[in-house]
């Protein structure tokens, strides 16, 4: 059983290390040059033990963005960041201003990972749907604190018809290279008309 366990360990030490080369070789030469024979290169493995670790790069691209949706959560989380405002406004600004800062770190992954979404199966779209929860319930709590009649249902509805807004939207945004400044100004009519919508309810 020691032995077991021994061997368990090191392949979650080995899996664990293979993915932190690939983050590294992600941020520093982009999603284009990633494959597995160079990351294998870079991780001293066999192009095969990523395979079975990771399954094919677009499976991996999507863990990696993945990871970096953990470090939104984890400022959520951690009070770092916050999405509470004064108003409606303020608050569907403050979740688009966190997710721009996500997606145009790395414009490439995150095309790539939009891209990679058309073919998803109904399991990794459930399982993609789960991962969004928490995020969904900051946002959530955030609309409900500055409109309390808004009721959960609702508030949900308008949190998902923001980032279903903000999923068109950024495809557009980092396909013409916009800066952030430019993308929030871009994005505030979407704002002002789901904030509207709340406002009507």
């Amino acid at each position: 059983m020691n032995g077991e366990k021994v061997a368990e360990r090191k392949s979650d030490e080995t899996r664990a290390k293979i993915f932190d080369f690939a983050m590294a070789f992600v941020e520093q030469q982009g999603v284009d040059q990633l494959t597995m024979r160079r990351l294998a290169e870079r991780a001293a493995v066999s192009p095969a033990l990523i395979i079975q670790y990771f399954g094919s790069k677009a499976q991996l691209l999507n863990l990696i963005y993945d990871a970096k949706n953990q470090r939104v959560m984890d400022l959520l989380n951690s009070g770092e960041a916050s999405l509470d405002g004064d108003t409606t406004e303020d608050v569907l600004t403050n979740v688009i201003s966190l997710l721009l800062e996500r997606d145009m770190a790395q414009p490439e992954l995150t095309l790539a990972v939009m891209a990679n979404a058309f073919h998803w199966t109904e399991q990794e779209e459930a399982a993609f749907t789960e991962r969004l929860e928490p995020f969904f319930e900051f946002m959530i709590a955030a609309l409900r604190k500055v409109t309390p009649k808004l009721s959960y249902e609702e508030a949900r509805a308008s949190s998902v018809l923001m980032l279903m807004a903000y999923t068109q939207a950024i495809r557009i945004i980092l396909k013409r290279g916009s800066d952030k400044a430019s993308a929030l100004s871009w994005m505030h009519m979407h704002v002002r008309l789901i904030a509207g919508g709340i406002r009507s309810l």
